[in-house]
């Protein structure tokens, strides 16, 4: 398992920065927040495990299975997420930290009603 902490240095080094005041800027938090998670008074919210992730290159699942398995009691459900971490670690070990995204074409006007529907919804 992955601590917060080195999320968050990770995601330093991969930005080049030096400071959590910097990280906190990047990622769109106060830096109150980065020392609550350094800490351990606080759990990364989704938008941050998000941030982070896309920062760091690998699935946000990682971020939130990680988190999950800290705080989960029930044997079950711990069980279940740490089934999820080992899926997206094996996913990141064999795209070898490669990320492929898939775009929908580009329209500016999905709302255009001269267009046909299954182009108005950006469906080709």
């Amino acid at each position: 398992m992955t601590t917060k902490n080195e999320y968050l240095d990770k995601a330093k080094e991969m930005l080049e920065i030096s400071s959590d005041y910097q990280l906190a800027r990047e990622i769109g938090v106060e830096r109150s927040i980065i020392n609550h998670y350094r800490k351990d008074r606080a759990e990364f919210s989704e938008y941050v495990a998000f941030q982070l992730a896309e920062i760091l290159k690998i699935e946000p699942t990682e971020i939130i299975a990680n988190r999950e398995i800290k705080k989960e009691k029930d044997k079950f459900k711990r069980d279940f997420w740490l089934e999820k971490l080992k899926e997206y670690g094996q996913v990141a070990t064999l795209t070898a930290g490669a990320l492929t995204f898939t775009a929908l074409p580009h329209h500016t006007d999905f709302n255009n009603n001269d267009a046909p529907q299954n182009e108005r919804m950006g469906i080709m």
